[in-house]
């Protein structure tokens, strides 16, 4: 019959700069007693990623960064954007990362929304609303379905800004999908998806617990 013990404690006389790397070993009974188990003590990392340059035909400039403060957390985003000058609607993270500079916002670059199972992780904006309208935007998101890390992480994934088309002083963004992406469509002209500009995400130096 196997007990099982949870316990929490604070203890101020550590440092885990100083633990790290040996080893942590249960003892029997009265402190003296055999070895029963030991494991070693590793660092834990949190993943975070942030983009990097913008391409495309779009002057958009800002950042976006994602990170988790817990093990399977929910993942932060932080999102500045500048020079959008009501241009923009929806951003989402694509399918693959930019491989070239030659049409690097082209559905044969970095395909897709990336919705692995059509599960929606990689649709920002159909969670937490596009950028119509805006010029300078910042705000901050916290999404339970993002892993950054995994077979279904956004690490390492391309992150795209769709224009937003006017027509007669008036934006219009329909609800649907082409291609797998958010439309914009003008009168009398077939519907598409149009690209503002992308970016990739790139993995920043990891954080451990001591930081």
């Amino acid at each position: 019959h196997q007990l099982t013990c949870e316990n929490f404690f604070t203890d101020t006389t550590s440092w885990l700069s100083g633990m790290t790397g040996r080893s942590l070993v249960i003892h029997g009974p009265n402190q003296a007693g055999p070895r029963i188990a030991c494991a070693n003590l590793t660092l834990y990392r949190f993943p975070s990623a942030r983009s990097y340059s913008w391409l495309g035909p779009g002057s958009s400039e800002g950042q976006v960064r994602f990170s988790q403060v817990s093990p399977q957390g929910p993942t932060i985003l932080n999102i500045s954007f500048t020079g959008l000058n009501a241009r923009a609607g929806g951003y989402h993270i694509h399918i693959l990362p930019i491989k070239s500079t030659q049409e690097p916002c082209s559905d044969t670059n970095i395909m897709g929304h990336f919705n692995p199972f059509s599960v929606n992780i990689g649709d920002i904006s159909g969670k937490f609303g596009d950028l119509t309208g805006q010029n300078n935007f910042q705000n901050q998101y916290m999404d339970g379905n993002m892993p950054l890390s995994g077979p279904n992480g956004i690490i390492g994934r391309s992150l795209v800004i769709h224009y937003l088309w006017f027509w007669r002083g008036t934006a219009l963004l329909l609800l649907g999908r082409y291609a797998g992406r958010w439309i914009c469509h003008m009168p009398h002209s077939k519907p598409e998806a149009v690209l503002w500009s992308c970016c990739c995400m790139r993995k920043n130096d990891i954080r451990d617990l001591q930081q």
